[in-house]
């Protein structure tokens, strides 16, 4: 039997997506009738597959990252999203993630028909991530506890915090473009950066990056989370991940060289990392790109 789609609440043991906990709904929602999709997400490692290239047909996208970091695209160009920003999509834009790659997360997401009182507001904003609030996380978790669980005036409630929400986006945004230069990494850091790009096959000298940047180790961990969203160990890896995907899908050179070439202790190592990325492992992300070159 067929039951609404606002009445409808998933549960989901999902061990093909690695998410032990989800909660979605589907439009129609009838307590929230401008919004197509709304859902929760908690993704314990990597998903390969599950984020592919999709639209929604004259609907944003917002997104609202609560922990782990993701890597998607749209239409202009590449993004990552950190904890505590936002994301979002136009309408009808296609959009997904790096090589189909779900990351390991916890998020929140919203399929909206825009209210056309805040649709200039949206389709003004340049970036497409920005730091989020508090507020914006609470909104979220305030419209997901009342879709499971609707009580008197949930209607009401509902939309109360949806418009919050909204309002709460559009203010965080106009607070990141009254300071953009916060928004960029500046020269300190960006020297300890090439520094680290320089030094992939080594174990990460916080000293020596600090060093570089011309900081003391306490300021300098302190100003590269700031400005990058990640540790520098964090990112550190990152980068010898991103080298070895280039390396995998352009050259030849073994696995296991690969692996050594860029620090890590054993091939084993490097396959466990990189499938916890990216959901598969080396030679999966080899032999996937190998068979689209075939086919290009």
């Amino acid at each position: 039997m067929q039951r609404r789609a606002d009445e409808l609440e998933y549960l989901v043991m999902a061990r093909e997506l690695n998410s032990p906990y989800r909660r979605f709904f589907d439009a129609p929602i009838e307590l929230l009738p401008n919004v197509d999709g709304f859902g929760y997400d908690r993704f314990v490692r990597a998903v390969y597959g599950h984020l592919g290239e999709h639209s929604h047909p004259g609907a944003y996208e917002v997104c609202y990252l609560v922990s782990g970091s993701v890597e998607w695209w749209n239409e202009d160009g590449l993004v990552e999203v950190h904890p505590g920003d936002v994301y979002f999509t136009r309408p009808d834009e296609l959009h997904g993630g790096v090589d189909t790659v779900m990351h390991c997360c916890e998020l929140f997401w919203l399929i909206i028909k825009m209210p056309r009182e805040f649709e200039p507001d949206f389709a003004a904003m340049r970036r497409r991530t920005f730091r989020g609030n508090q507020a914006i996380e609470e909104c979220f978790r305030s419209i997901r506890d009342e879709l499971i669980s609707p009580g008197t005036h949930a209607k009401e409630l509902l939309q109360a915090n949806l418009r919050r929400l909204l309002v709460e986006c559009v203010r965080a945004y106009e607070k990141h473009a009254a300071h953009t230069s916060t928004a960029h990494i500046t020269p300190a850091i960006r020297r300890s950066i090439d520094w680290m790009q320089a030094h992939l096959g080594e174990d990460l000298s916080v000293q020596g990056a600090a060093r570089v940047a011309q900081l003391s180790i306490s300021r300098f961990y302190e100003r590269f989370s700031e400005e990058t969203g990640y540790s520098p160990l964090e990112y550190h890896n990152r980068l010898r991940l991103h080298r070895a995907r280039q390396l995998l899908a352009d050259t030849r050179r073994p696995i296991t060289q690969i692996a050594f070439d860029l620090g890590f202790s054993s091939s084993q190592y490097f396959a466990t990392v990189f499938k916890n990325h990216l959901g598969m492992t080396p030679g999966e992300f080899r032999a996937r790109h190998s068979l689209e070159k075939r086919a290009g």
